[in-house]
């Protein structure tokens, strides 16, 4: 058994460490504890010698203490054990801390501006196409220009489902066979139509200068790219397509629209096949 590595609290070093360090004897009482874990705590050397009065009984448990508030500080510590020798040669367990504070308040800093950006983000990370946030600034665009040129304007849902009636949880769609899809619709439409990707696996398509009764002809070709799309056909499930419409209507805003084709999509009877 290797000898246990020696360490005397006198040490200048010891005092002044940047981790905090407490030393516990044999029956856990606490022999000593540097400057550095003090000034962390803000407290004096007697009331860690008795840490229940403090309140600070956590911080010589098996794991990393909870988040405590210091005289309104929050203090988040991480705490690293080693047995080692004192200078009369009696092997004592050390604890060492590490102050994680700046660096969980950095992390939720962090996360809170990535959040913010993802939120101002107008275009979906996989497809490259717009998002929900990017075709509704699409769709008012085309509202307005309708409203202002009294010029008819459609609008379609397509939404990809995984369909095995027999299996309790169906996986969704592969980010391939999503992507497949999302270019499958964009080799389709016209240079003036615009798509975004919903959800998950619902795409919206604007058709400006569109009428319902001119969209037949676009959902063929749709349905005729989806179903060659090898990605789609080879998926370990049958995929089913579902397709909505709606059409603009006068004093209708964008919102409204966006309903009606989504409640279209819920109540769709045009559902193709592609695999199965």
């Amino acid at each position: 058994m290797p000898e246990l590595p020696s360490i005397d609290p006198h040490d200048d070093w010891i005092e002044n460490h940047p981790l905090g360090m407490l030393a516990l004897g044999p029956d856990e009482q606490v022999l000593w504890v540097n400057r550095t874990l003090l000034e962390l705590l803000d407290i004096g050397r007697e009331e860690l010698v008795s840490p229940q009065a403090g309140g600070l009984e956590a911080l010589l448990g098996e794991q990393d203490p909870p988040p405590l508030m210091r005289h309104g500080r929050p203090l988040r510590l991480r705490r690293h054990a080693r047995t080692m020798r004192s200078t009369d040669g009696q092997p004592i367990r050390v604890l060492f801390f590490e102050d994680l504070s700046e660096i969980t308040i950095l992390q939720a800093e962090i996360a809170s501006l990535r959040d913010a950006l993802a939120a101002q983000c107008l275009e979906d990370p996989l497809t490259g196409l717009p998002n929900q946030r990017g075709f509704r600034q699409l769709l008012d665009h085309q509202v307005t220009r309708s409203r202002r040129y009294d010029n008819p304007l459609s609008l379609m849902a397509v939404r990809l489902r995984v369909e095995n009636r027999h299996a309790e949880i169906v996986p969704p769609l592969s980010d391939g066979a999503l992507l497949a899809a999302a270019q499958s619709l964009r080799d389709r439409m016209r240079w003036a139509d615009c798509i975004g990707r919903w959800d998950d696996a619902t795409f919206l398509i604007a058709l400006p200068e569109t009428s319902l009764r001119d969209v037949d002809a676009l959902i063929g070709k749709i349905e005729q790219g989806l179903v060659a799309s090898q990605e789609l056909i080879n998926q370990r499930f049958p995929v089913e397509v579902d397709i909505g419409q709606a059409e603009w209507k006068p004093r209708m805003d964008a919102r409204i629209l966006l309903d009606n084709v989504l409640r279209a999509l819920d109540d769709s009877r045009q559902t193709l096949s592609l695999t199965g």
